[in-house]
């Protein structure tokens, strides 16, 4: 049984990785400045390169990746939703609620800013739901119980 759980949990970080660097690949592949875009057409470009230093955009890709998955990896996806609430970690903070809450005011004219933040959340926890139900039906006797039954 601890061999099927490792296997599982072996596996999942792959698949973890993969959904990971798509939903960060997609977020950079999506036409326009998202800055600009949050900033309006009036923004100078040192308010623009401000919110870029701020939010760890002037960093080269291979870091701010790094950064966004060392965050996942920390359990942000609390933080995520809270901070789309209003009430996580400041607005400066790079996280994909902070991230959903600020793309709610441009979602006519970038939709990308919301589609992949809410992706990348959406992917994750199904992914560890699946990972959840997997353990379930593993430890859980009563699970084993009733698939033995209808056999």
């Amino acid at each position: 049984m601890g061999a099927y759980i490792l296997r599982r949990i072996v596996s999942l970080i792959p698949v973890l990785l993969l959904v990971s660097i798509v939903a960060f690949a997609l977020m950079h592949l999506t036409p326009g400045d998202p800055v600009a875009g949050i900033l309006g057409e009036d923004a100078t470009a040192e308010e623009i390169e401000r919110v870029r230093q701020q939010l760890g955009l002037d960093r080269p890709i291979y870091e701010q990746y790094i950064v966004r998955l060392w965050n996942a990896v920390r359990g942000d996806l609390a933080e995520a939703s809270l901070s789309f609430l209003g009430v996580g970690s400041s607005p400066e903070v790079p996280s994909w609620g902070n991230m959903l809450n600020e793309a709610r005011q441009h979602m006519r004219r970038l939709p990308g800013l919301a589609l992949y933040p809410g992706l990348a959340i959406m992917l994750t926890v199904l992914s560890l739901n699946l990972l959840g139900d997997g353990l379930r039906d593993v430890l859980d006797p009563h699970v084993r119980d009733d698939r033995g039954a209808g056999v």
